[in-house]
């Protein structure tokens, strides 16, 4: 059973996380955040989970906790967010899956362009999500025998980025066919 925690729990894309994580039989979620809706039980906010999930709400104070205690943390916070949880968990054995942005580049020069925040975690390691392009980067990073290696993040992709990288392979994949 893997032991998860959702930080951002009541946003859109926590939420939608945590309703399909629920059904899933080999995950346990051990820890939902949200720091605007702390010590309420997510079905108060959300009452199509009412009986079917009733975990209380905690902050993020206890981050160090929380990612001590999970396998994997997903991290579903606006950009700019993500980078703080990141530091603090970066010295533990939890794997990192960012659903947002913060950790989307490699070139975190490209992130400040982009949202006109600065990048504070520039050498965190990381991996991009795209398991269809790029299997052989990931399997590593979620692999259980590098668990207690440095910290390893996997970045979601937006749908934008998701159909430049599918035309862009079909392209080279059709390139390579004709040769």
């Amino acid at each position: 059973m893997l032991k998860v925690s959702i930080i951002g729990a009541t946003g859109y894309a926590g939420a939608e996380l945590l309703s399909i994580l629920q059904r899933h039989p080999e995950v346990e979620i051990i820890h939902i955040t949200s720091e605007s809706h702390t010590g309420k039980k997510i079905s108060e906010l959300y009452p199509h989970l009412n009986g079917i999930f009733e975990k209380e709400l905690e902050s993020l104070n206890d981050i160090e906790k929380i990612g001590a205690e999970s396998d994997f943390v997903f991290i579903a916070l606006p950009h700019g967010h993500a980078m703080d949880v990141g530091r603090k968990l970066e010295n533990l054995p939890v794997r990192i899956i960012d659903l947002g942005a913060d950790y989307r580049f490699s070139d975190t020069s490209i992130y400040e362009k982009w949202y006109n925040v600065p990048h504070t975690h520039k050498n965190a390691p990381r991996v991009y999500g795209l398991a269809e392009i790029y299997r052989e980067e990931i399997m590593p990073a979620v692999s259980r025998r590098l668990r207690f290696l440095h910290l390893l993040r996997l970045r979601n992709i937006g749908s934008s980025t998701l159909r430049r990288l599918l035309l862009t392979q079909s392209r080279e994949f059709r390139a390579r066919a004709e040769v």
